[in-house]
């Protein structure tokens, strides 16, 4: 039950993300960047990362539907996916690119990425 509750929670989190990098990419590039205009290829690129959410959407799903039989793996394919943006994220506020309200996601991503990961090692290590 609380597996399902974790990759609920993060589907709703990469559906989220992935209906701002697709649907409203350039008006959330330029509230969250400092540079004016704009870049077209840094929206395109954030494009990518909303398909890309997309397909960890598809797979929390999975999880939920697919039960205990898939769930693990779908927990460490997600950890991964999460823990991957979370790395890139520090890195990116460490540049001094990103605006601090920016942290909320940076949070998000490393919340995911680490609960989903202790989730997958408990499981594993509960096995036979």
């Amino acid at each position: 039950m609380w597996t399902n509750i974790l990759l609920g929670l993060a589907a709703v989190w990469h559906a989220a993300a992935a209906f701002y990098f697709l649907g409203l990419t350039g008006r959330m590039l330029g509230s969250h960047t400092f540079e004016r205009p704009v870049n077209v290829i840094a929206q395109d690129m954030m494009q990518f990362l909303g398909a890309m959410n997309v397909s960890i959407l598809v797979a929390c799903i999975y999880g939920i539907i697919g039960g205990a039989a898939v769930q693990t793996a779908v927990l460490l394919i997600v950890a991964i996916a999460n823990l991957s943006q979370f790395a890139k994220d520090v890195h990116a506020h460490s540049t001094g690119r990103w605006r601090p309200r920016l942290a909320m996601i940076t949070f998000l991503d490393g919340f995911f990425g680490f609960v989903c990961l202790g989730v997958y090692i408990a499981q594993m290590a509960a096995r036979p």
